[in-house]
């Protein structure tokens, strides 16, 4: 289940959302302060029953990488993975002729998953690729009050 229209975002400045601009429901957020923007794609999976996921970061990394490879978004340059405000992540940081740096991020707060990619055909702004760390970082879903269910 998507439920990206309940994903709180903290945009820096300089960043806005354009998910209105694109048709496939990911919440899409672009910088234009940037001479070539890269893109930053959010959507979510809601656990609903059945054995709980509880992902470790390793097994971020590992969907992250494999996403990327599926892609196919070039050769792996990096990966990582923390803590944040939903919880942790893994992440992998891709680059080929095409695209300068792609990176795919998995988070999960042990039961729900939230999947973001940061596409870029130019090389990006070091000030950006910050950015885009912490507009991942700052991510929580929106729980609606059991009261406010209907």
């Amino acid at each position: 289940m998507n439920t990206s229209k309940n994903l709180n975002v903290k945009l820096p400045k300089g960043w806005s959302d354009y998910t209105h601009e694109y048709k496939n429901g990911l919440r899409t957020f672009l910088r234009h302060d940037s001479k070539e923007s890269g893109v930053i794609q959010i959507s979510v999976v809601s656990y609903k029953n059945g054995e709980i996921p509880n992902p470790s970061c390793k097994d971020l990394v590992e969907l992250a990488k494999k996403t990327g490879e599926n892609i196919p978004a070039g050769d792996v340059i990096e990966t990582l993975s923390g803590n944040c405000t939903f919880g942790i992540y893994g992440t992998a940081i891709f680059k080929s002729e095409e695209f300068h740096r792609t990176q795919v991020w998995y988070l999960s707060d042990g039961y729900n998953f939230i999947l973001a990619t940061y596409i870029c055909t130019a090389t990006p702004e070091a000030e950006e690729i910050s950015e885009a760390q912490d507009i991942i970082n700052s991510i929580r879903i929106i729980k609606k009050p059991f009261w406010r269910l209907h």
